[in-house]
């Protein structure tokens, strides 16, 4: 492809297959599209071609990946003066607690940017201060005993915006720091819209381990849509790829529960924990385990 504007098209719809790849292919395939839109002569295309890089690397489940590859980013947009794409990576930062970051970013930015991005910024410290603010379900707050035999009586707090069988937290689960799935809670009724309600489970856990508890909703609550490679200067198919998962979990020990603290994840983060394991199977009676 030789046209600027299919080529920009064209990267945008390649950045979208990071859905189906593991991180490290992930990182290749966007380091490669990275190399490929410093390339493209004609600005307003090469442009779109970074936006949609920036957006794909925004929603990668891997903060760590998703961080190195927007530092690669970042000076690429500053050279180009892309106020738009430096206004995102500044929203990335602020959205994960790194305000500084943030705030040095934005001060690169064109005014009307700068402004976009400030308001979204206060909106994510306010929520930060109150996760009761954060759209989904959320996790309020960790307790836990640990019981003779070393087991651990695990009880979670949420929030969730239930409405009926079809609307609701369907469960919560215990991660470890990289994402593998420990054990699930399963939620099998719906609780009063916006009123927090706590659950319990015995398990078994390292008490030394962090972990990242984190809920589920029983509909979409994100969603991102990428595009099939174009033909000619249109685009394909497009494919949409929903998570159920909040973009908030807690994150601690449980031999230190005050080291608990909220924290905001993609909502793809170690999404394919989410089919392995019981299923809720109705929506009735009281919440049950997860084998």
């Amino acid at each position: 492809i030789t046209d600027p504007f299919a080529q920009s098209y064209a990267l945008s719809a390649i950045a979208g297959a990071f859905f189906v790849l593991d991180s490290s292919a992930a990182m290749e395939l966007l380091e490669e599209l990275l190399q490929v839109a410093q390339q493209i002569t004609e600005p307003s295309s090469q442009s779109r071609a970074l936006s949609s890089i920036t957006t794909t690397v925004r929603q990668m489940g891997d903060e760590d990946i998703a961080r190195t590859l927007l530092g690669q980013l970042q000076p690429i947009a500053q050279q180009v003066r892309d106020s738009f794409i430096l206004r995102d990576l500044a929203i990335f930062h602020a959205f994960h607690g790194d305000w500084f970051t943030a705030l040095r970013i934005l001060r690169t930015c064109l005014e009307s940017d700068r402004l976009s991005a400030f308001a979204t910024i206060l909106t994510y410290h306010a929520e930060q201060e109150r996760p009761q603010l954060i759209e989904g379900p959320v996790v309020l707050d960790v307790a836990a005993t640990v019981e003779p035999s070393g087991a651990v009586q695990l009880q979670v707090t949420l929030q969730s915006p239930d409405r009926d069988c079809d609307r609701h937290a369907d469960w919560w689960e215990v991660l470890s720091e990289e994402g593998d799935l420990l054990d699930r809670y399963l939620i099998t009724e719906p609780h009063g819209f916006e009123k927090p309600f706590s659950t319990e489970k015995v398990m078994k856990v390292d008490v030394s381990q962090p972990i990242i508890i984190r809920a589920h909703f029983s509909a979409p609550v994100n969603s991102q849509t990428y595009y099939s490679p174009p033909s000619g200067i249109y685009y394909g198919p497009s494919t949409v790829i929903n998570s159920h998962y909040s973009t908030q979990a807690m994150k601690g020990r449980l031999d230190q529960l005050d080291s608990f603290r909220s924290i905001r994840l993609s909502p793809y983060f170690a999404s394919q924990v989410e089919g392995p394991g019981d299923q809720p199977q109705d929506c009735s009676g009281e919440g049950g385990d997860a084998a």
